[in-house]
């Protein structure tokens, strides 16, 4: 579950920071040096980010595993050959994902705010509250995964209520 929280704990940070600058700044203060901050901001996670990359090493099991069995000299190659169709589908249910998720959040930010009516400070708090609601799912998703199976828990997080034919829509 900690990889999917990234993203939506990534927004929090991102948004929160905006939300922030804009209760605080003018919009001149802002366009001059403000849109500054957030990019001086990130500079300990890059930090963080490098450190990561070079100085973690593999595990004792995989690095065992690798030793035992090298790998193809072209993988992508590999798995193409043997699984085209898997790939195609993963791929496009990856990219209906995030174009979604996307569209529901960058988007959705500069239409709403321009042509919807919205301020950007309204939109803003909505987005941050959808990102904790988001936050929570995640948590909640792992938690259910954990207790019984990863497949029911993707199960359950795609069904959606159906409406009869009774009810009006």
């Amino acid at each position: 579950m900690f990889a999917p929280l990234g993203v939506p704990c990534g927004y929090i940070l991102a948004n929160g920071l905006f939300l922030v600058l804009n209760l605080n700044l003018s919009p001149e203060h802002f366009r001059s040096w403000g849109w500054r901050i957030p990019f001086i901001a990130t500079v300990p996670l890059v930090w963080l980010g490098i450190w990561v990359r070079t100085h973690l090493s593999e595990t004792a099991i995989f690095a065992a595993a690798m030793a035992k069995a090298k790998p193809a000299r072209v993988p992508l190659a590999e798995v193409l050959r043997g699984h085209v169709g898997q790939v195609l589908v993963g791929a496009f249910g990856a990219v209906a994902c995030f174009a979604i998720y996307y569209l529901a959040t960058a988007f959705a930010l500069g239409y709403g705010t321009s042509h919807g009516g919205f301020s950007l400070n309204a939109f803003l708090l909505a987005e941050l509250g959808a990102h904790v609601f988001m936050v929570v799912g995640v948590l909640t998703a792992g938690w259910v995964s954990d207790r019984s199976t990863p497949v029911r828990a993707l199960t359950f997080g795609c069904l959606r209520p159906q409406q009869s034919a009774a009810s009006p829509t």
